[in-house]
């Protein structure tokens, strides 16, 4: 698009977005691999800190190569778009200053916590205590483990808060590539959502779910629209990669990763015509469209994401004797009886009811609401918006772009996934009746209910 619209911003800071965030996958993976040789770095972790702070400034003095790239004509923008990005400056920092709270969030002392405290009182990772949160996936509880021994109890929070704006930073892109012109209206949606709000103060992992899903979105967009160029198999790896990274965030990301791998697999690449050019992806002038992507394709991604994902499922195997502990199988501490409790199946929703979460979910949502009884909570509070905007993007569908009609067709597959796994869940057991768990592709339903306030335009009249 002109610059103004997203401009020139929009690549520069989804690399950077995504180096840090890659960045951070590699430290959370280290930290497991230290733990499980018996180091926990603590206190001595600050001469890696120093030292790469060092090599960095060395590296990059006077040329820093991203210097250029995030310059920002923060004189085009429009008087809508700087509200909207003040709000935005004003949430995530209410949302930074909770961070500098004690912790009192009751999954971050039962687990997001405790977790990192028993590694580092043991000094190596094990499952001696019977916890079977313990066996969730610990992305984020290695980085938890590496901020508590730097600085105390509250630097995890931060470290979680940091994945918002690093998730914000890869939505001007994201949303570039799906035609969508509001960049600032997607992010101020995202952190509207009372719930995702709150966590990111909170010392969770939800963020990093949602920038990990985000981000492998976002390079699945480019494999999708450049894979046939030179070094096409680098974007698909880092795809896979982040999806793996998504998984060992939480294991709900399932779903989003599902939805990945179905992309992965059915989506033709983009079209470049010869009348394309970088910053403008509104041509209509088609160029040759390139194969669909073979078994290849999708099992070199499957690969990645495995290799990323496997060591936590090596650990609960090695520890517990289950590697997807504690669900399936028996395990370490873990008979019939209590796996019946921990999933309670047969206590889900009902047909009616699944019907209806769309609705009841958005508008009658209650944070810390439980999902028993005849009128679920859902255990977070995401607003009317969602259920107002997203329903509109069939407005204006074929007067778009057909680049930008495939791109919103991928983040389309990968949340209708995802949603059709939730709503198994939420059938299955009263416990997963969380609409939070839904909060890793919250980021590209931002997008799509911005291109849907875009598609609104459609219905411009005299009267209207």
């Amino acid at each position: 698009f002109p610059s103004g619209v997203i401009n020139a911003l929009a690549p520069g800071l989804a690399d950077v977005g995504l180096q840090i965030g890659a960045g951070l996958g590699g430290l959370g993976l280290t930290m497991l691999g230290l733990a499980a040789v018996g180091f926990v770095p603590g206190r001595a972790g600050w001469v890696a800190v120093v030292g790469a702070a060092t090599w960095l400034i060395w590296r990059g003095r006077g040329n820093l190569p991203w210097r250029e790239r995030l310059k920002f004509e923060v004189w085009s923008l429009k008087f809508g778009d700087w509200l909207l990005a003040a709000f935005c400056a004003l949430s995530l920092g209410a949302a930074l200053i909770r961070t500098l709270a004690p912790p009192t969030a009751w999954d971050g002392l039962v687990y997001h916590l405790t977790g990192p405290k028993l590694i580092g009182a043991a000094g190596r990772i094990a499952h001696e205590v019977d916890l079977p949160y313990l066996g969730f996936p610990q992305w984020g509880e290695m980085l938890f483990l590496w901020g508590s021994g730097l600085s105390g109890e509250t630097t995890p929070a931060l470290i979680h808060w940091l994945f918002a704006p690093l998730t914000l930073s890869l939505l001007p892109e994201l949303a570039g590539r799906c035609g969508v012109r509001r960049a600032w209206l997607a992010a101020a949606l995202l952190l509207a959502t009372p719930t995702a709000l709150l966590l990111a103060g909170w010392p969770y992992v939800e963020w990093m779910l949602m920038f990990a899903v985000t981000a492998s979105t976002l390079l699945v967009l480019r494999w999708q629209e450049n894979g046939a160029e030179p070094g096409g198999w680098k974007t698909l790896a880092l795809a896979g990669a982040f999806a793996g990274l998504a998984l060992s965030a939480k294991y709900t990301a399932a779903g989003a990763v599902a939805g990945l791998a179905l992309a992965v697999a059915i989506q033709r690449t983009g079209d470049r015509g010869p009348g394309t050019e970088d910053g403008d992806r509104r041509s209509s002038v088609p160029g040759p469209r390139s194969p669909v992507p073979g078994l290849r394709d999708f099992g070199f991604w499957l690969l990645c994401a495995a290799l990323v994902f496997a060591p936590w499922l090596i650990k609960n195997a090695l520890l517990t004797g289950n590697p997807v502990y504690p669900f399936f199988f028996l395990g370490k501490f873990w008979d019939a009886a209590r796996a019946y409790w921990f999933g309670r199946g047969g206590t889900g929703l009902t047909i009616v009811q699944l019907l209806l979460a769309p609705w009841e979910m958005t508008v009658s949502g209650v944070e810390g609401a439980g999902g028993f009884g005849t009128t679920p909570g859902y255990g977070a509070t995401l607003g009317p918006l969602w259920l107002i905007l997203l329903p509109a993007l069939a407005i204006g569908w074929r007067a778009r772009p057909a680049v930008a009609r495939r791109a919103l067709g991928t983040l389309l597959i990968v949340c209708g996934t995802a949603y059709a796994v939730w709503l198994a869940q939420a059938g299955w057991s009263a416990l997963l009746v969380q609409s939070r768990l839904l909060l890793g592709i919250f980021p590209l339903l931002a997008v799509l209910a911005a291109a849907a306030f875009d598609g609104l335009a459609e219905l411009d009249t005299p009267r209207l």
